[in-house]
């Protein structure tokens, strides 16, 4: 006896139920791509905050060495702190074929700031790796994103007075009551870290300038520019707090953008930039913060009484 069974006919996909499935899929993407940059960019700024203890260990490392801290400028060959502190950032190698008498970017240390790419100097949420200078020779020079705190620009709130400067040295008008001095003759001598009157955990020690669209990164082992022209009085591996955090992105203004002494301090990291403090902490500090408690933090002398938001 023969069976015959009946064959199954097989159904695909209609265009409709293909297309529901397609728009499922790009919901659930869209879903979860926010929730994949958001952990990228924590890890970034996990990085970052890591650059900047490091940095600050650094930092206590030379001061231990040399009982002093490493001072924005030395002399008029322009070294930068980061020349200074580079032995204690596991760069033994770059500072032993440094030249000290040649300048920041003369001789051999043009060959090794195109060489030596220092990654712990910048943040990873920062596209920006060279120097932006209409300098053909000098595009190659990797810069830095953090900035040693050279000291408050503005009014003092404890006693309503200006924030002390140097006035009778050139760059003038630069703080002179920050972290890093201007270590140059006779005019002020490095300090150590007994002169942070306002004590170590309220003061800050450096911030991010990471943001893209600066136009100011110069090369890492450049401290300071003592002459004519357009950059005369540029302090370049410190600079002065003076505007809120975050001001060059949200400004279109040329003046947060150029390379000023006063820093546009600032970064990608959402709502803020890391800063380093005195004591070897690292804080996040918001966008938002009062000027008046910002200035305070970077002052490391001015009595005031402020707590870190």
């Amino acid at each position: 006896m023969n069976y015959r069974f009946p064959q199954r006919t097989r159904r695909g996909f209609t265009l409709v139920e293909l297309l529901v499935v397609i728009a499922i899929i790009g919901v659930l993407v869209a879903l979860l791509l926010p929730a994949v940059q958001s952990a990228r960019e924590a890890a970034r700024r996990s990085q970052c905050t890591n650059h900047l203890k490091q940095v600050t260990l650094a930092l206590h490392n030379y001061a231990d060495t040399h009982r002093k801290l490493p001072s924005a400028a030395y002399g008029s060959l322009q070294h930068s702190i980061w020349v200074r502190l580079a032995p204690f950032m596991e760069q033994t190698a770059f500072y032993d074929r440094y030249d000290f008498n040649q300048g920041a970017v003369g001789g051999v240390n043009a060959t090794l700031v195109k060489e030596v790419s220092m990654p712990g100097l910048r943040c990873p949420s920062g596209a920006v790796n060279f120097c932006m200078i209409n300098d053909a020779t000098r595009k190659t020079h990797y810069t830095t994103h953090y900035y040693g705190i050279q000291g408050p620009i503005g009014t003092n709130s404890l006693t309503g007075t200006d924030y002390k400067r140097y006035e009778n040295l050139a760059p003038a008008g630069v703080s002179s009551q920050g972290l890093f001095t201007m270590s140059t003759s006779a005019y002020r001598d490095a300090i150590d870290f007994g002169a942070v009157t306002d004590g170590l955990s309220n003061t800050l020690a450096f911030g991010e300038i990471s943001w893209n669209d600066y136009i100011g990164y110069r090369e890492y082992t450049y401290g300071v520019y003592w002459g004519s022209g357009a950059e005369a009085g540029s302090i370049m591996s410190t600079k002065d707090v003076n505007w809120p955090i975050n001001i060059g992105l949200q400004s279109t203004s040329t003046v947060y953008r150029g390379y000023n002494r006063t820093g546009a301090y600032g970064s990608h990291h959402p709502g803020g930039a890391n800063f380093a403090i005195a004591d070897g902490s690292v804080r996040f500090l918001s966008e938002t913060i009062n000027m008046d408690t910002y200035l305070s933090l970077a002052s490391r002398n001015g009595g005031e009484v402020v707590a870190l938001p």
